[in-house]
């Protein structure tokens, strides 16, 4: 009985020595597996240098009021429409000194809605390539953080100077922490051309003519105000309240 008893758990052993050899090998088949998934993404990942770019401090209305290219409650009265160009420096003085009191003042409490338009390539190639990467980034939900990093670090003077280059734009997605080759796909392959183009006809058929524009909607879309040029939040205060007062 002692040898039949050995016998048996020597078996047993060599039986559990197998399963853990097996066991181990299937571990390591598994960690090799994931390793070239991470490894594939990484080299797969396009190679961007976002030495030097300015990344926007996040906003936490975002997350509530962000649609699309609207800012603000859906149900809103008016909409104002802003038809710019990035690489227009009163559009960047707008974006720093009077859009945050907009959003603050007319926005926030729901008086109004706030829209963003491009104006294609009103100013050079580098302004159509910056409206086609917002409109990528707003893909990814990201259209709002985008077009804050984009004034961000709009060229301080000049037109077409790299600043909005096809990598450069890349790596603004990547400090944003979105999905680069997603992103630098649709870039390149100029995926919303047509729609920033198009921003540029409405505008001209709202008369614009030049950047800064804002155009006021009525809740019936009906364009019933415009302002020219980069003006104070006081003016837009009043021009919201005054059309406000005339809805029925």
């Amino acid at each position: 009985m002692g040898s039949r008893q050995t016998l048996l758990e020597r078996r047993r052993r060599a039986r559990r020595r197998k399963q853990m050899a097996l066991l181990g090998a299937i571990a390591g088949v598994v960690l090799l597996f994931v390793a070239g998934i991470i490894w594939y993404q990484q080299s797969t990942r396009p190679r961007v240098d976002t030495q030097g770019i300015i990344k926007p401090e996040p906003k936490p209305y975002y997350e509530t009021l962000a649609h699309g290219n609207v800012l603000g409650d859906p149900n809103a009265p008016i909409t104002i429409v802003e038809f710019s160009d990035f690489q227009c420096p009163h559009c960047q003085h707008f974006y720093h000194e009077v859009e945050p009191k907009l959003i603050e003042a007319l926005v926030l409490p729901g008086k109004a809605k706030f829209q963003y338009r491009s104006m294609g390539k009103f100013i050079g190639e580098e302004s159509l390539l910056a409206a086609e990467a917002m409109y990528c980034a707003e893909e990814q939900g990201a259209f709002w953080p985008y077009h804050d990093i984009l004034f961000l670090n709009a060229p301080q003077q000049g037109k077409d100077t790299g600043a909005y280059s096809i990598d450069r734009l890349i790596a603004m997605a990547e400090v944003l922490g979105l999905d680069t080759k997603a992103f630098a796909q649709c870039l390149k392959e100029h995926r919303y051309r047509e729609r920033a183009e198009q921003d540029k006809l409405d505008g001209f058929t709202y008369g614009v003519q030049g950047t800064p524009t804002f155009i006021f909607l009525n809740e019936n879309g009906e364009m019933v105000y415009r302002i020219d040029g980069a003006a104070g939040v006081e003016e837009f205060i009043k021009a919201v309240e005054e059309l406000t007062q005339q809805q029925p």
